[in-house]
């Protein structure tokens, strides 16, 4: 799972952490601070991937226009930072609904 987040007033890519040990995902996630034209791409796939989904979109269908990972692994400060995440909130669907969801990095 990755996306953008803010940490310490940046912008971040984040991507979550697969524990071998657990056999799960863990709750640390990398952060990859990146500069403000490639969080613009990123807000901006977002937001057409939002008005897909609201228009009846599948998002097994959904083609994205940026790489994500490609951005992160693109920075020279990749993976700069592990953080824990603690969820907050509910997410119970797509996009708007996410107002009320937020993420606090210790």
């Amino acid at each position: 799972m990755s996306g953008l987040c803010t940490f310490g007033g940046e912008y971040c890519v984040f991507e979550r952490v697969f524990s071998e040990e657990k056999d799960d995902w863990s709750d640390e996630y990398r952060l990859t601070p990146v500069d403000e034209a490639a969080a613009r791409k990123i807000i901006e796939d977002y937001q057409r991937w939002c008005e897909f989904m609201n228009n009846g979109g599948n998002a097994e269908e959904w083609k994205s226009t940026v790489d994500i990972n490609k951005i992160a692994k693109g920075s020279l400060r990749y993976r700069e930072f592990t953080r824990h995440a603690l969820f907050k909130g509910k997410f119970t669907g797509c996009c708007d609904e996410l107002k009320d969801y937020f993420v606090e990095w210790s």
